[in-house]
């Protein structure tokens, strides 16, 4: 909390950009399925340790194994460690 009482986001875990929009997906499927009722998802991510989220999440972190994931949006080059193009984390 900074002296204005702006709360910023947390990190629990670094993911590959690519599998981004099923990672949001189930953290919102879980805080529908956990929430309490009435309940913020602000509240929700506060009362929720951080281990259990990141249990919840990891096996679609995960999977990036899958080919796709070594290719960016957009792009049809596979990554490399050369610099320019290549998956980034979020």
């Amino acid at each position: 909390m900074s002296a204005d009482g702006v709360q910023f986001a947390r990190q629990i875990m670094a993911v590959p950009a690519r599998p981004i929009p099923a990672i949001v997906r189930e953290l919102l499927a879980f805080y529908q399925a956990d929430r309490q009722r009435a309940e913020t998802f602000s509240a929700w991510v506060s009362r929720t340790p951080d281990k259990v989220i990141k249990e919840r999440l990891l096996p679609l972190a995960n999977e990036c194994y899958y080919r796709d994931v070594f290719v960016d949006w957009g792009d049809t080059e596979a990554y490399s460690l050369k610099l320019g193009r290549g998956e980034c984390v979020a």
